[in-house]
């Protein structure tokens, strides 16, 4: 992301985790795939501002995405309506399903995730938020299961850093 970007300073950084999170590679430069693109990087591809990050606590995990994103609001509304379609472009071997999360921004969902790549099981929770022409989709998912709380945390964390 370039340091002139909108987006500049929105993404959660290493002192906005609990302690033990480290910085990782992005997904596409990672071992760890992302779960689903349909609901993270594609479905937010075509707005002009963009930035990802991604934490892990260790090589195992659990780990964070995420990914910020903006433009007009024809566009943001855009991605906000394809990223609610995308469950069903994930793959066979992710599932998702809609679960209880408090509402963030002007406009929230969350979703559960089970995940599975060479035979190992992982789960965790989607989260995507919409805030004016602000989008921002956080992923916390790890081996088992991650907890609901730390996921709603770094939600809200993430949410309160987008501005308004």
């Amino acid at each position: 992301m370039s340091a002139t970007s909108p987006l500049a300073g929105m993404e959660l950084t290493a002192s906005d985790l609990p302690y033990g999170w480290a910085p990782s590679p992005p997904a596409a430069d990672s071992s760890v795939t992302s779960p689903c693109s349909a609901i993270t990087a594609d479905a937010t591809a075509h707005l002009p501002n963009q930035a990802e990050v991604d934490f892990q606590q260790s090589e195992d995990g659990p780990f964070l995405q995420e990914i910020l994103a903006g433009g007009s609001a024809q566009q943001t509304q855009a991605a906000w309506s394809a990223v609610q379609k995308a469950p069903s472009l994930c793959a066979a071997s992710t599932r998702l399903a809609t679960t209880p999360f408090q509402s963030y921004g002007d406009a929230s969902y969350a979703l559960a995730l089970t995940a599975t790549r060479a035979g190992v099981t992982y789960g965790g929770d989607v989260v995507v938020i919409r805030k004016g022409q602000n989008f921002a989709e956080v992923v916390v998912f790890g081996v088992g299961s991650v907890q609901p709380a730390l996921v709603q945390q770094m939600a809200a964390k993430a949410v309160g850093k987008l501005g308004s």
